[in-house]
């Protein structure tokens, strides 16, 4: 059995199908109820709700026993809570002899007036931290310096610092073979960062879910210095 992701009818058009899908993704291997703290299971279902402050709005899951007649909920500080280090997994990849590093964050997160325009909120947050929009995978050798920015390498650990010396990932990391080498020969690697890819459970689908993400503007990245 898989994950099923219910919406509520009063959500309908204040969601993308998107976000839905990203949610789903990134619960596959687990996920924790946004109202209770607990555990969902994998292969149970699960309800959406929307966490709100002004106009910076969060969709997460919760079991529908905890959201039965209130799927919208304010509260406060969310936008400092979301520049906080959020889940996150990462891949290493080769893309001929480039040297990729994926990371997808569980986040979905959007901002803008309820049924207006649809703002990635996670890539506006790490434009602002000096990574580059991609919008086509073809065009990666055309990205720039990732100012500040920092990918350190232990046995199977990564530990990914933004410029505000904070950790956007600090966990494990399989490299392929050829990676470490390739990433000495150009000082670094290409960084990609999206939420809700899914790539911990899909690496065969990465590609194009990185392509899909590009084209919908929620896909950035840029050069990092590897060490």
């Amino acid at each position: 059995m898989v994950l099923t992701v219910d919406v509520a009818p009063e959500l309908v058009g204040e969601i993308d199908p998107a976000d839905v899908e990203q949610l789903a993704r990134a619960a596959a291997d687990g996920w924790t109820c946004a109202v209770c703290g607990d555990a969902g299971a994998v292969d149970g279902i699960a309800e959406v709700v929307l966490l709100r402050e002004g106009l910076v709005t969060a969709a997460r899951l919760a079991h529908p026993w905890c959201v039965p007649d209130a799927p919208v909920r304010q509260v406060a500080g969310l936008r400092e809570a979301l520049a906080e280090s959020r889940p996150a997994t990462a891949t290493a990849g080769l893309a001929g002899d480039v040297p990729l590093l994926v990371v997808d964050l569980a986040d979905t997160v959007a901002g803008g007036d309820p049924g207006g325009e649809r703002v990635d909120k996670v890539a506006a947050h790490l434009l602002g931290l000096g990574l580059d929009l991609v919008a086509d995978l073809a065009r990666l050798a055309e990205l720039g310096a990732a100012t500040g920015w920092r990918a350190a390498l232990g046995p199977d650990w990564l530990t990914l610092t933004q410029p505000d010396r904070t950790r956007l990932y600090d966990g494990e990391l399989v490299l392929p073979d050829g990676w470490a080498a390739a990433a000495a020969v150009v000082g670094g690697c290409v960084l990609l960062v999206a939420s809700g890819l899914g790539s911990h459970t899909a690496l065969d689908r990465i590609g194009e879910r990185l392509a899909a993400a590009a084209r919908a503007g929620r896909l950035v990245g840029g050069v990092v210095p590897v060490i």
